[in-house]
């Protein structure tokens, strides 16, 4: 299964929360599992919803448009000083990250190392891929999340912002770039 064919949902409910990762009928089955354990028993004299009606509620909320809840990221013109900007493109060509998640590490340590930045948010990021001219995921803030929860590269330290961690600051170090094959 590709990484694109991937659906995730977490729920909370009377149970308990519940997260779920697969292809999304094997989502939308467990999802209908929870909500039908979670639903009081039906007692004499009062029906209970058709089957099927989680899913009609669910589709329903899903055509319903979502907020926009993260503002647009902001460019840092004065992030990085001109004198180095060479030095952040060197670095990152030396450590040749692959995905959003090892640039992102690679990106926390040069922050904390060259810039005397602990923390970092997605203005910096932003700011960062802009300099250096890579096209940024398409939802910043999500880079972190995964960042954190796959691999501990940052941890959270107040809203929106991050830390590189030592893991992160290991795996740059030590793991970048990564070995080719067939040498």
């Amino acid at each position: 299964m590709g990484a694109d064919n991937v659906s995730k949902a977490k729920i909370t409910t009377s149970l308990g929360e519940f997260e779920f990762e697969g292809s999304q009928a094997y989502v939308e089955a467990q999802v209908d599992r929870i909500i039908a354990l979670s639903e009081p028993k039906p007692t004499k004299g009062v029906s209970s919803p058709a089957r099927g009606a989680s899913k009609k509620i669910a589709k329903a909320a899903a055509a319903v448009p979502k907020k926009n809840v993260q503002a647009s990221p902001k460019m840092m013109n004065d992030l990085v000083p001109k004198a180095k900007i060479t030095e952040l493109k060197e670095f990152v060509e030396l450590k040749k990250p692959k995905g959003h998640l090892q640039t992102y590490a690679v990106l926390g340590y040069f922050l904390k190392d060259s810039l005397g930045k602990d923390d970092f948010g997605v203005d910096e990021m932003w700011s960062l891929y802009k300099v250096l001219k890579l096209r940024p995921q398409r939802v910043p803030m999500q880079a972190f999340r995964d960042a954190k929860s796959r691999h501990s590269y940052v941890d959270h330290v107040a809203d929106g912002r991050y830390f590189l961690t030592s893991i992160g600051e290991t795996f740059v170090e030590h793991d970048l770039p990564a070995a080719t094959a067939g040498k």
